[in-house]
This record gives structure tokens, C-alpha cells and sequence, in this order.
């Protein structure tokens, strides 16, 4: 029994005296709290836009008049659906090799000015 006594006795001395922090008599103690992750939840991210089948993508009418014109031009042989698919940016590369831009497959001011000139209409 004895022998107990002085075991718990040892573990609670270690117990207090392991966290005492610098050992300056008086210096105030600070134990590093751990981080909680936020109660807020992380924003949302907006879905990655594709063109595989079975995905949902919006049709959008830009690109769907876009589609037309370029269809117009014989640079564009797909369906007329609105969808940013492969068929289209390669579509818009051959336009933009066309009219002497940047092939970068992305539409922008300059390239919607050229279509227009192509297509005789006032940008």
C-alpha cells in the first residue's frame, strides 16, 4: 500500500510540476492552444465548366449565336446547343487563325470585332 501512495504521489509532482514554463518564479505561463477549424463553411466553388457528356452545363446564348456565325463562316460543323465543347474551341482557333489573331481558343473583344468585320456587320 505504501508503495502506491508514493507512485501517485510521483505522478501527480510530475504532473504540476511538468508544465511550469520557463521556471522564472512569477513569469506568467502560456500553452499553445491548438486551432479549432472554423465554424463558417468554406464557400462553395462553382462547378468546373465541361463539355463531357453527361455533365450539366448550361447553354448559353452567346455561344450558341457564336456557334451560328461560325457555322456561317464553314469553320463550324457541330450542333447549335450553347455548349463550350471541343468542336467549338477548335472552331474559334481556326477563326482566330483566320483573321490573323492570337490562336488561343479563347473569345474575346478582338476576335468578336473581327467576326463582325468578317460578317459585314457594325461591331
Amino acid at each position: 500500500m505504501g508503495l502506491r501512495l508514493i507512485a501517485s504521489f510521483a505522478v501527480a509532482g510530475v504532473l504540476v510540476l511538468g508544465g511550469c514554463g520557463s521556471g522564472t518564479p512569477g513569469a506568467p505561463t502560456t500553452t499553445p492552444r491548438a486551432t479549432q477549424p472554423s465554424a463558417a463553411p468554406a464557400p462553395a466553388v462553382p462547378p468546373k465548366r465541361s463539355a463531357r457528356p453527361g455533365t450539366t452545363q448550361p447553354a448559353l446564348g452567346w455561344i450558341r449565336r457564336l456557334q451560328r456565325d461560325l457555322k456561317t463562316l464553314h469553320l463550324y460543323a457541330g450542333p447549335l446547343n450553347g455548349l463550350e465543347t471541343t468542336e467549338t474551341t477548335l472552331a474559334v482557333i481556326r477563326f482566330q487563325r483566320a483573321a490573323h489573331l492570337k490562336p488561343d481558343g479563347l473569345w474575346g473583344t478582338k476576335s468578336q470585332a473581327a467576326l463582325d468585320t468578317m460578317l459585314g456587320r457594325k461591331p
